[in-house]
């Protein structure tokens, strides 16, 4: 808990967290990231981790029944329903409509990788050191 103390051991305030980040994205920038952090990345970031991890969690205990059939069918919203649930009350949105963006996200991220792994297996297969 002390994390979330200031040295006086009382709560941060909203001015010293907007110092802490502002802090943080200009280390950052001294060391060539072009990255700007904030509280809201944070609470994206780990909402995408979250329901990345509770998905994974899902998956399992459902495959244990067997495979999902089609979308909508009760193994499926088992699967998927379950974890954006749990997202939605550790987020706080009234609404599992506001949580359905961290899908989009992992859906990016899949994406993204499937996109460099393409390129580097191009790339293993053309000349050494051609990674683009």
């Amino acid at each position: 808990m002390a994390l979330w103390l200031n040295e006086a051991g009382r709560p941060m305030t909203p001015a010293a967290w907007s110092v802490v980040f502002r802090r943080a994205s200009a280390r950052c920038c001294a060391l060539g990231l072009d990255l700007r952090v904030g509280p809201h990345a944070l609470r994206h970031t780990f909402a995408v981790h979250m329901l990345s991890m509770l998905i994974r969690e899902q998956i399992g205990s459902v495959l244990s029944d067997g495979p999902p059939d089609t979308p909508g069918s009760a193994v499926y919203r088992r699967m998927i329903g379950d974890p954006l649930q749990k997202l939605q009350r550790l987020l706080g949105h009234a609404s599992i409509a506001s949580t359905y963006i961290y899908l989009d996200s992992l859906e990016e991220s899949r994406m993204l990788v499937e996109a460099a792994a393409e390129r580097w297996g191009a790339a293993l297969d053309g000349e050494p050191g051609d990674l683009s």
